[in-house]
């Protein structure tokens, strides 16, 4: 390797430090340090619109399992693809109409607060059972990890972003390939 070929490196390695540098500055920074009071009672607040949703889509509730999704709300599949409340409401509403003793049950792993918002990891687990062809019904289970981005407007938070960290869909206990739900 030539001495211009090292400089180059060199610059080239200068250049993403600073790059990583200035979007590190762009990276939404605490307002102000979050108490741990605060932080515990923002948790509450999202973990239990959680838990609400949860028990709505249980119940087949379609406004209950979207009442804390923001208007302007988009999810982001791990391929790309956006899909807003208007379609997330559509699809519920298709699901509901074939899906029998559903379970969920949504749980927080890591919560940071930046002022009036906040960014939630979360983990996701859902089963319910599915009308076949006949009287054959079949058992569709998933996991999913997602980051949810959650606004406070008035006294309420409401989520505003959602995005699939990772999931696993099965169906009868198989393993059912992604290209075959994530469309």
């Amino acid at each position: 390797m030539g001495l211009k070929t090292i400089r180059r490196a060199m610059w080239c390695l200068g250049l993403a430090g600073a790059l990583l540098g200035s979007a590190l500055v762009l990276l939404p920074q605490p307002v102000q340090a979050q108490s741990k009071e605060q932080v515990a009672t923002v948790r509450k607040a999202i973990d239990a619109a959680y838990k609400a949703e949860d028990a709505a889509f249980i119940n087949y509730d379609l406004e209950g399992s979207l009442q804390s999704h923001a208007t302007n709300y988009v999810y982001t599949t791990k391929e790309g693809k956006k899909i807003s409340r208007a379609q997330l409401q559509e699809y519920l509403a298709q699901m509901f109409k074939v899906a029998e003793d559903i379970q969920s049950n949504t749980a927080i792993e890591n919560l940071a607060v930046y002022g009036n918002r906040a960014r939630v990891r979360v983990k996701t687990y859902a089963r319910m059972h599915l009308q076949g062809q006949g009287k054959s019904t079949h058992i569709l289970a998933g996991t999913e990890r997602r980051d949810d981005v959650w606004v406070k407007q008035g006294d309420i938070w409401l989520r505003t972003q959602g995005k699939e960290v990772s999931s696993h869909i099965t169906l009868d206990g198989k393993p059912l390939p992604r290209n075959k739900w994530s469309q």
